[in-house]
């Protein structure tokens, strides 16, 4: 598919996939503090959910704004080449989670400021596997013709 929109959507939603993959185990087996649908619901909440369908709804909202930074990647990547596309979509995922942590505590955001290096760290691996995925998906779907019926 040459679609550069549609490709950078699907793969930032792939990459969202496999960070919360990551994510959710960590915080279960309380290695990590807070999840990503917690960061989105702070931002829509100005708090954590708290009711089942908030926690789905700020699920939906991380996912999509995974997809909006897939995006971002898509329309990136061919302006640096795609040469070495794993380690740029590792750099891009890295780069991506220092600014969105930096923004937090910038903006001082309740529940993002102080945050525990054990979920920063959970974190930063979430954001090698976010480079990972959204690198790969994107170079996947970009070979892939379109089929003419």
């Amino acid at each position: 598919m040459k679609d550069r929109l549609v490709n950078g959507i699907i793969a930032g939603i792939l990459a969202g996939i496999g960070m919360n993959i990551i994510n959710y185990p960590a915080y279960l087996l309380n290695l990590s503090t807070i999840r990503y649908l917690d960061w989105a619901g702070i931002l829509i909440f100005g708090r954590r959910p708290v009711a089942i369908w908030e926690a789905v709804f700020a699920q939906l909202v991380q996912i999509a704004f995974s997809a909006f930074v897939g995006v971002v990647f898509a329309y990136l990547i061919p302006t640096v080449s795609s040469r070495y596309y794993i380690v740029k979509g590792i750099f891009f995922g890295i780069i991506s989670w220092f600014f969105i942590y930096a923004a937090g505590i910038a903006l001082r955001l309740p529940f993002l400021t102080l945050i525990s290096f054990r979920t920063s760290l959970i974190n930063f691996i979430g954001s090698i596997v976010f480079g990972l995925v959204l690198a790969e998906s994107l170079r996947r779907l970009d070979k892939n013709p379109v089929h003419k019926s």
